[in-house]
């Protein structure tokens, strides 16, 4: 009953973030940025519920004391006051459940996220500048079609040229803006001279490596593709473990071999100052979207068990 629920529910679901879609790619035609983020956002979140209603229902209930009672009620999604889990969380929850799916859910797309808070709740959100403008619309294109698993130039239509253009736009500006930021750093390394970059290079060392107060969620370590020398890795982080299998002549015994990854959104070098954000700048610079995190407590990412 559950598993039908749920199947339905992800019909009108899609049904709904396809209009909002269509709705978000006319808004940006017209270069109301209000109405885009207002539609997109609003895409998003149903895409992403969609998607998690793959792994049933409960995938989708409220993260309260009272999830169970609200995922429940969604066999009855006619009913009123429903209540599901918010926009960041979904991309939590989805990225933790399909680690490798490339869904494209990257800063950009929680930046759409936040500005379609913005607008749903205060009527305005800050006008993005020309280059954030195309760089969220070209991002939430791609995360749409990837969320809902539909053939793009069908989803389109007619838009679907435009859509193509949009994206290949914006690919190529983050070629050009990722070679300006690689050339800056390198300019930057020039400029100090070997034995400022080695000094410089060995405080942030030890700044990194004498973190106490180290926040899991923030950033892990790998090094600079231009200076070598350590740096932040920000984004979310999972644990991709796997169950582990111990047999004996008497005995089967199963545990969990924890595998902490950072799922990177951006990459940042203290030492020459590179900046690298969100998924097609990592792809056009070349850096990994997925880091292994060893300096995570795997404890300290399980739930507490109430």
């Amino acid at each position: 009953m559950i598993d039908e629920a749920a199947k339905g529910l992800r019909g009108r679901l899609g049904a709904a973030a396809t209009k909002h879609a269509h709705s978000a790619l006319d808004c940006y035609r017209s270069k109301d940025s209000s109405g885009f983020y207002l539609h997109a956002g609003t895409a998003i979140e149903l895409s992403l519920k969609a998607r998690l209603l793959h792994h049933g229902l409960l995938a989708i209930a409220p993260s309260h004391k009272d999830w169970f009672k609200f995922a429940m009620a969604l066999r009855n999604p006619d009913l009123p006051n429903g209540q599901t889990v918010g926009g960041r969380e979904a991309v939590a929850r989805l990225l933790e459940l399909e680690p490798n799916a490339h869904l494209g859910l990257d800063a950009l797309v929680l930046e759409t996220i936040d500005r379609w808070n913005q607008v749903k709740h205060l009527g305005l959100a800050r006008e993005p500048s020309p280059e954030d403008f195309l760089a969220h619309t070209a991002s939430f294109l791609r995360v749409v079609n990837a969320l809902l698993q539909r053939e793009p130039s069908q989803f389109w239509g007619v838009q679907h040229a435009l859509v193509e253009q949009l994206v290949a736009e914006e690919l190529s500006a983050v070629g050009v803006r990722v070679a300006e930021k690689l050339d800056a750093a390198r300019r930057r390394v020039q400029s100090l001279g070997p034995q400022a970059l080695a000094d410089l290079a060995n405080v942030v060392a030890e700044a990194i490596s004498d973190a106490d107060d180290w926040d899991v969620t923030l950033w892990a370590e790998y090094a600079c593709p231009v200076c070598d020398s350590p740096g932040r890795a920000h984004g979310e982080v999972i644990d991709d473990g796997e169950v582990d299998v111990d047999a004996d002549k008497y005995e089967v015994s199963y545990h969990w071999a924890p595998h902490i990854v950072t799922v990177v959104e951006s990459f940042k070098c203290d030492v020459c100052g590179l900046h690298i954000e969100g998924a097609d700048e990592l792809d056009a610079a070349g850096l990994p979207r997925r880091v292994d995190n060893d300096r995570v407590d795997p404890g300290a990412l399980a739930e507490p068990d109430y």
